[in-house]
């Protein structure tokens, strides 16, 4: 059995046919390249219903690291929570019926909150429409919207048409519903601990920005002349003809999150429920209702609509009741993704687990500095692989993702070129030690960041398959072979597959709730 057995997520590292916009193609991998000709290699599934999302959705970090930490095919909350309205349960939902008691017994506002988007990751802009139609059909009245642009996960000046379509919408079902103020996902999604960001949304859901505007599309398009996509807009209040806020959170009222993923939402949130909170100054809300979509931490003073159970028995579980000591480690952009996700939902680590996050580079956007934080990671696990104590390692390396976001061609394959190094100088500490080395992805970008079409920047996921490639020289091939930059084939498995291998490469039993299976025999 080889040991260590280490695992090396390259976040938004995909494979793709096309040469095009490739920036996984055109970069300068000899590491990379060495391993997919000289050991196993294949392709895996990250996206739609192999990962538990809906047919064509793509894959992101979450879904991701969820599908690969438990060996299964989790059930997104994108797709349980459409499957869930589907079946009429938002009409009978309890939190729901809480808000509604609440918003009549205050004679209050209710506020939803959220990214508006279509594509599936944060949210839901169906999920929305479904919210406001139970408002109609509740006869609710004084409902503001705060809405979260994206530019990430959707096109890059989508916000218009959105908003377009969401006040169709309200028109159709005739709800009291107004836009109170809008706020680009840098600033309202903010999880790096960028509070000053954070600060900016917030000033303006409470009504105390400066920054004001009458009409939200002309503002939104004002914004796209100035080359400011949605990802980026300045977060602005919505006001009167007297320049009065026409919507702010206050005292008494009801609000609703309706992100369905939690790592976004978080500093936001906590804003408004943290008694202890202290990273820029709030308002002391009295009698103020909390909603969430889906759970997104362990709240007391929170009503989640959609709640969920932690997974058991995922590879974490599994190698701590095995006896094993494992290593997480990533950078803040992707920490949670390592330890939380991985885990299957699970807050705090396994026995003989331990986490080591390194500081996200504070960066505008992460084209100006592509290495990221990808050298520091690698030094740190250097060390512990000096050490010899660990028996699992699992490693993310954020640069592929992160940096495919921004859209520069140029950065993008620096990051990826930088990744390399660092794959090299790991992977060559590991067959030193006599250990094993599994190199795959969550999803991917970097590999599709110029729409072929358009020629316009793609900084969205894609359906694309990860690699999946298995480096000991227990199984290294007599002969080199192609590489994926020279030959595409079909995948064989999906990210479900990928803690069962790991099982299988250190001769532990896979429990029956993985329903992944192992491909050690089927690679090539």
């Amino acid at each position: 059995m080889p040991k260590p057995v280490v695992l090396i997520i390259l976040d938004g590292y995909g494979i793709s046919p096309i040469k095009e916009g490739n920036a996984v193609f055109s970069a300068n991998t000899p590491n990379i390249d060495f391993y997919q000709k000289n050991y196993p290699k294949a392709l895996l599934h990250t996206a739609g219903n192999e990962v538990g999302l809906p047919f064509g959705e793509f894959g992101n970090s979450e879904v991701g690291h969820l599908n690969i930490g438990s060996g299964r095919i989790v059930y997104q909350p994108l797709l349980r929570v459409s499957n869930e309205i589907e079946s009429g349960h938002l009409y009978d939902n309890p939190s729901l019926e809480k808000l509604k008691k609440h918003h009549k017994k205050n004679k209050s506002k209710i506020h939803l909150l959220g990214l508006i988007s279509a594509g599936g990751v944060h949210s839901h802009i169906e999920h929305l429409f479904s919210l406001i139609d139970w408002i109609g059909k509740n006869n609710l009245k004084n409902v503001y919207l705060h809405l979260f642009t994206d530019g990430r996960d959707s096109p890059t000046k989508s916000a218009v048409i959105f908003i377009e379509d969401l006040s169709k919408k309200i028109k159709e079902l005739k709800v009291d519903a107004k836009i109170a103020s809008v706020s680009g996902r840098y600033f309202a999604m903010d999880r790096d601990y960028h509070w000053d960001r954070t600060k900016k949304s917030y000033d303006c859901l409470i009504g105390k920005s400066r920054s004001k505007t009458n009409d939200i599309e002309e503002y939104l398009n004002d914004s796209y002349k100035k080359e400011i996509t949605d990802e980026f807009i300045k977060p602005v209040i919505i006001c009167d003809k007297d320049q009065n806020p026409i919507g702010p959170i206050e005292d008494n009222d009801a609000v609703l999150f309706f992100n369905i993923r939690p790592d976004r939402t978080r500093q936001i949130l906590s804003a408004f429920i943290n008694k202890n909170f202290n990273s820029f100054k709030t308002n002391n809300f009295k009698n103020l209702l909390v909603l969430t979509m889906t759970q997104y931490d362990h709240f007391k003073n929170v009503e989640v609509v959609f709640p969920e159970n932690p997974l058991d028995k995922t590879l974490g579980e599994v190698l701590s009741d095995s006896g094993k000591k494992q290593f997480h480690i990533a950078e803040t952009e992707k920490y949670a993704h390592v330890t939380y996700f991985f885990n299957g939902g699970n807050e705090k680590p396994f026995k003989g687990e331990t986490r080591v996050i390194i500081p996200s580079p504070r960066v505008p956007t992460y084209d100006k500095k592509p290495e990221m934080s990808a050298y520091k990671i690698t030094k740190r696990v250097l060390e512990e692989l000096e050490k010899n104590k660990q028996d699992f390692y699992v490693i993310n390396f954020a640069n592929p993702d992160m940096v495919g976001h921004t859209g520069d061609f140029k950065a993008i394959v620096k990051a990826i070129e930088v990744v390399d190094e660092c794959l090299g100088l790991i992977i060559k500490k590991v067959i030193e030690t006599g250990g094993a080395t599994i190199i795959t992805a969550d999803h991917g970008n970097a590999e599709s960041v110029i729409n072929p079409e358009t020629k316009e920047k793609d900084t969205e996921h894609n359906i694309y398959p990860a690699p999946i490639m298995v480096i000991s020289e227990e199984i290294k091939k007599s002969k080199a072979e192609e590489s994926f930059k020279e030959i595409f084939s079909e995948p064989i498995g999906a990210l479900a597959d990928i803690a069962p291998t790991i099982l299988d490469l250190m001769n532990i039993e896979k429990p029956t709730e993985m329903t992944g299976v192992s491909l050690l025999s089927s690679l090539k």
